[in-house]
């Protein structure tokens, strides 16, 4: 399993906070959350999954920052859509170093 490297359980209405233990896939690029009732902040764990290529979390009940352990993919593409979340709140000083990054549906 720690091999995974694309994980897709958008659209199955999971609830709850997500887990910390995500970050342990550090061999995933590919993390679609998106379409659930996840709730809680983003865990910051998922800023050792180096190899993250892209990542949906779009249309959640997430609330908080994007974490500034995220600045660690820095070396990766990486696509976060944070559309549809409730109170993003603002982006860790250290995310605008995320190059090249796209993040949708963060209004500052």
């Amino acid at each position: 399993c720690l091999n995974l490297s694309l994980l897709d359980l958008s659209h199955n209405q999971f609830s709850g906070r997500i887990p910390d233990s995500l970050g342990n896939l550090v061999r995933l690029n590919s993390l679609f959350l998106n379409n659930d009732l996840l709730s809680g902040t983003i865990p910051p764990t998922l800023g050792r999954c180096s190899n993250l290529y892209r990542l949906d979390l779009s249309h959640n009940r997430l609330t908080g920052s994007i974490p500034l352990k995220m600045a660690g993919l820095r070396e990766i593409r990486i696509f976060i859509n944070v559309s549809h979340m409730n109170d993003v709140g603002t982006m860790d000083e250290g995310c605008n170093k995320l190059e090249p990054c796209f993040v949708t549906g963060y209004n500052t």
